[in-house]
C-alpha cells in the first residue's frame, strides 16, 4: 500500500496539485506511521508541500471505532461531496447472483466465473462512458460527450437538493442566531485544524446526556 500510494503522488500528472485525498479502509490505523515508514525507506517518497487528507468509505466506517465516524467520514470532507467512496462493495449485490453457479464449480471454475463477471462489469462502465450526448439542463447544453454515470448521479443529486434544502431550512429556524453562529464557529475551526490534528474533527460527534438509571 505503502509503494502503490507514492508512486501515484509522484506521478508526472500530480506536479501541480495541492491537496490529496486518500480514501482507504483502514486510513485511520495506516497513517499513523506513514511517514515514519516514508523516512526510513529508499523506496518511499512523499511530494513536498502535498497536503494529504485522509477518509474511510461509507461502507466500512460506520464499522469501526465511534472516533473514527467524525474524523474520517468523507461527508466531513469540504469538497468530497455526496460519495460512498466504494468500489469493490457496490458490486457484490450483483456479483451474488453467480452464486448459483459458482457453488458446485471446482476452485478452479469458480475463479474463471467471477472473472468473467468482473470483466463484463468492466466493460459495460467502459462502454457506458460518453456514449451520449444529453440535456439535463439549459446551463449545462454542450456538445461535449457526458460521462453518462455522472450525468445520472447529477440528476438523483438535483431531486434530493430541494428536500436537503427544506430540511436545513427547518433545522435552521428552530435555533437561536446565537446558537447558529456558535456552530458555524466550530464547524470552521474543526476543519481549519484539522491537518494539524484530525481530533479537531470530533466537533462533529453526537454529544448526548445519559439518563438517569
Amino acid at each position: 500500500m505503502d509503494y502503490a500510494f507514492c508512486k501515484a503522488v509522484n506521478a508526472p500528472s500530480m506536479k501541480r496539485v495541492k491537496r490529496s485525498v486518500l480514501v482507504y479502509d483502514i486510513f485511520c490505523q495506516w497513517i499513523k506511521h506513514f511517514f515514519r515508514r516514508v523516512n526510513h525507506s529508499p523506496y518511499l517518497s512523499f511530494p513536498k508541500g502535498l497536503k494529504l487528507l485522509g477518509g474511510i468509505g461509507d461502507f466500512h466506517v460506520k464499522g469501526h471505532v465511534e472516533d473514527c465516524f467524525p474524523r474520517f467520514y468523507l461527508g466531513f470532507l469540504i469538497g468530497m461531496g455526496i460519495i460512498d467512496g466504494e468500489i469493490l462493495e457496490t458490486l457484490w449485490s450483483v456479483l451474488n447472483e453467480t452464486s448459483r453457479s459458482a457453488k458446485g464449480s471446482t476452485l478452479a471454475h469458480r475463479s474463471e466465473i467471477l472473472d468473467d463477471h468482473m470483466n463484463h462489469s468492466n466493460w459495460k462502465k467502459l462502454i457506458g462512458m460518453g456514449k451520449w450526448s444529453l440535456n439535463i439542463h439549459p446551463k449545462y447544453h454542450s456538445n461535449a460527450w457526458p460521462v453518462v454515470t455522472l450525468i445520472r448521479k447529477l440528476k438523483r443529486a438535483n431531486d434530493l437538493l430541494s428536500s436537503a434544502e427544506d430540511s436545513y431550512r427547518k433545522l435552521s429556524e428552530s435555533a437561536s442566531k446565537a446558537d447558529l453562529e456558535s456552530w458555524r464557529q466550530g464547524e470552521r475551526e474543526a476543519q481549519q485544524n484539522r491537518e494539524r490534528d484530525v481530533k479537531s474533527m470530533d466537533y462533529f460527534a453526537l454529544k448526548m446526556n445519559e439518563g438517569e438509571s
